[in-house]
């Protein structure tokens, strides 16, 4: 059985696009953030395009240009789940030989002053990409989901003819390029794209942990209804032995009236290898530490940040912000986090992004005592991160934890204790809960989320309230999140927080118990009235200060995740969640409120 849903978890259903996005991102992350492995396989460079569409540019061994690959759709046929990427060459301008074999159009292009920031972005511009594009690299999952196979696709040559006379000023006279009719471009497509692809083949090899079952190659013959004849290559590398050994009608060897195959290998005939030389057959072998930490020693030790804040401040759209960050500078990013309540709506918005570990129902203050330091150990195990962060739930005391922390003091590079505060609702929530000053009194870093909503008389009101409160930590603002990570933390000196706090953290500090805050989770098995539920919304009680979660309204067939902080409320669409998923509240306040609390009043 093949390690499939190890790098991806989640089942083929519901939005097979997402999921195929989601596989080839899952790829691609596992592996560039382990500098000695990304090295072994080819990549020399990776960097995410999220704008339009998402894609990825990408460096590859011994290739001068840039490459671009990017999701193109999903479809299903014959027991197969199929996911397609378009793949672009981006040449380099000192690849003369190849630019001449490009089109004139994209020659031009190359040579303009915004090719490099075009092509960094290259999604947002279709129109200049399309010069760029040259192959398709196609992943298909068995629909058990226990086979894939990894295909490349490209014409051998990619020929196009010029529908007109071109021509070129120079100094006041014309003179022409290419005539009607002549090769406009002649480009060797199939072996421009096989660099990618070979470093994608031993990509999922790495991963996968196991050698190809099979390869084969096919020519086809590819009339597009011009003089010029093109031949189409298809390359496929299978994955899982055991699977295609019980399948083996996939496996035919036999050419068809206008296909060749040119290349066949399967573990079950055996036989000549093909490519032998290529590290796709044997990356599932490197297990030295000098392709895989095996350990974690002082500079391999990922960096650990505390992330909290109370309830709404902000967190989750601090922490898209702060994995986009590091996902573009090829750093992997893992996040444990912790909610109060019997389901967890955070790690649902995060999980098909990144690794995420949730740890128990309940708050981290309370429930995750103990197992800190197993997650850890779980983490570095499967994923190896540059960077951990712990979120804690909104009503969590971070001096509880450092007791916890100190065990794992080996394992990670303690960088902070970042706290987010809500400066609309600072002075609201500080009047239901004691905890929300210890999450500002232990704070290395406060980020002040919400202050665009506020005039600068009054945001300076909470930001000397702060100063008092925590005269050491920086303090600095932070709208919707975004805020580069690089100004806040340290990339070489250690929190000295175990110092700072070491006696305070055997004493007894205040929880949500102390604030007799609570919650309780709502269940829907019908879709709502919108304006009966918003209705509703309005006239919540004041002791209930955050709800979120996930419903279905009869007047849209998408699902939305609602979020509610203090008497103000979003929707967002959430197409990502697969239609027989649950639907749900989670009401956090006042627990006298909540035990008198309706399960009804949203539907009535």
């Amino acid at each position: 059985m093949n390690k499939i849903s190890e790098i991806h978890p989640g089942k083929l259903v519901g939005n097979t696009n997402d999921w195929f996005r989601g596989l080839l991102r899952s790829l691609l992350i596992r592996t560039n953030f382990m500098v000695n492995v990304r090295h072994r396989l080819g990549w020399r460079g990776l960097k995410a395009t999220v704008k339009n569409e998402e894609g990825w540019t990408c460096r590859i061994h011994n290739s001068k240009g840039v490459y671009g690959i990017a999701f193109d759709h999903s479809q299903k046929n014959n027991g197969w789940f199929l996911g397609n990427y378009k793949v672009y060459y981006f040449p380099n301008k000192e690849e003369e030989d190849v630019l001449d074999q490009f089109s004139l159009e994209a020659a031009v292009a190359c040579q303009q002053p915004e090719y490099i920031s075009y092509l960094r972005d290259f999604l947002c511009y279709p129109d200049f990409a399309s010069l760029f594009e040259i192959a398709t690299i196609q992943l298909s999952i068995s629909e058990d989901q226990q086979a894939v196979i990894c295909s490349l696709n490209a014409d051998e040559f990619l020929t196009t003819i010029s529908s007109t006379d071109v021509y070129w000023e120079v100094d006041g006279e014309k003179k022409m390029l290419i005539e009607q009719g002549d090769v406009d471009q002649n480009l060797p497509a199939f072996e421009l794209a096989l660099p990618l692809f070979n470093v994608l083949a031993a990509t999922l090899t790495y991963n996968l942990k196991e050698k190809p079952a099979f390869l084969k190659q096919i020519r086809t013959n590819n009339d597009k209804g011009v003089e010029n004849r093109s031949e189409l290559i298809e390359l496929s590398i299978g994955y899982n032995v055991d699977w295609f050994s019980e399948n083996d009608s996939f496996l035919s060897k036999e050419d068809s009236s206008n296909s060749k195959i040119e290349h066949f290998w399967d573990s079950k005939t055996g036989g000549q290898v093909p490519f032998e030389d290529n590290i796709y057959w044997y990356a599932h072998l490197q297990k030295s530490s000098r392709f895989e930490k095996s350990h974690v020693d002082a500079e391999e030790a990922p960096q650990f940040i505390l992330l909290t804040g109370f309830l709404g401040s902000g967190k989750t759209t601090f922490l898209k912000n702060f994995i986009e960050y590091h996902t573009a500078n090829n750093r992997f990013v893992a996040v444990i986090q912790n909610e109060i309540g019997e389901t967890g709506l955070d790690g649902k918005l995060l999980e098909d992004n990144y690794a995420v570990l949730e740890m128990d129902e309940g708050c981290v203050c309370c429930s995750l005592i103990g197992q800190l330091k197993k997650g850890i150990l779980e983490i570095l195990a499967n994923h190896k991160p540059d960077v951990i962060i712990l979120e804690t739930t909104g009503i969590a005391n971070p001096l509880n934890l450092l007791a916890e922390i100190d065990e794992i003091r080996e394992l990670i590079r303690f960088d902070s204790i970042t706290t987010i505060v809500d400066a609309k609702n600072f002075a609201a929530a500080a009047l239901h809960s004691k905890v929300i000053y210890d999450q500002i009194k232990c704070a290395d870093v406060i980020l002040l989320s919400k202050t665009d909503l506020l005039t600068e008389s009054e945001t300076n009101v909470v930001k000397t309230e702060l100063e008092l409160l925590n005269p050491n930590a920086m303090i600095t603002d932070c709208i919707k999140g975004d805020i580069n990570p690089a100004i806040l933390y340290s990339k070489e000196d250690e929190c000295n927080y175990f110092e700072k706090h070491g006696e305070e953290s055997g004493e007894h500090t205040a929880t949500h118990y102390d604030d007799n805050i609570g919650s309780m989770k709502i269940s829907f098995d019908e879709s709502l009235n919108r304006e009966l539920f918003l209705e509703k919304v309005k006239n919540l009680p004041p002791a209930i200060f955050r709800v979120k979660g996930i419903l279905n309204f009869t007047d849209d067939t998408e699902p939305v995740v609602f979020q509610y902080v203090n008497g103000t409320f979003d929707l967002n669409s959430d197409s990502s969640n697969e239609a027989d998923s649950e639907r749900f509240l989670i009401l956090i306040g006042d627990n006298d409120t909540l035990n008198s609390f309706e399960q009804t009043y949203f539907l009535n």
